[in-house]
């Protein structure tokens, strides 16, 4: 069983004892929810290492956790499935207020191992405006992952699509 994820009211700031330079905060970053927008995370890894990517859905405005869930995997370009059920995909429904999903990436030499925090670059958020024939206005926001090794961030990824 894995360890649980950080408490979401940790504030994200940079460890800077021992850290790298440049170093993301050890509680992960966060992409904003939009008001009634659906939507879906998903996570891949592509590392001999294992990978563990904990994600937690928050209210906004209260800071409550609402609901949090672990990916694991490892291997070359290979989805990494939710620990409680195996599914390759979390989702999550629209709902009036703001909520913020965080997530935090680690890594280890085996499933049983110590894991560790990776790197973890700031997400990248892209928004697509409706247009014709397709009326749904979507953002996409990538989380990308180094286990310490290559610089290469794409050891662990995950990805929330939005939409409306």
């Amino acid at each position: 069983m894995s360890a649980p994820a950080p408490p979401s009211t940790e504030p994200t700031t940079p460890n800077t004892a021992a850290a790298a330079p440049n170093a993301s905060p050890t509680t992960g970053y966060t992409v904003e929810i939009k008001p009634n927008f659906r939507g879906a995370v998903r996570a891949t890894t592509n590392s001999s290492g294992f990978q563990r990517a904990t994600f937690t859905l928050i209210d906004k405005a209260s800071g409550r956790e609402i609901a949090s869930s672990i990916f694991i995997g490892h291997g070359a370009r290979s989805p990494m499935t939710l620990e409680s059920n195996g599914a390759p995909v979390w989702k999550f429904v629209g709902r009036p207020e703001t909520r913020l999903v965080k997530v935090f990436i680690e890594h280890a030499g085996s499933p049983n191992g110590k894991f560790t925090p990776s790197k973890l670059a700031k997400p990248v958020t892209i928004k697509k405006e409706p247009d014709d024939g397709h009326n749904e206005e979507y953002y996409f926001s990538v989380f990308l992952s180094e286990d310490w090794t290559d610089n290469d961030y794409d050891d662990g990824v995950v990805t929330i699509t939005q939409w409306k």
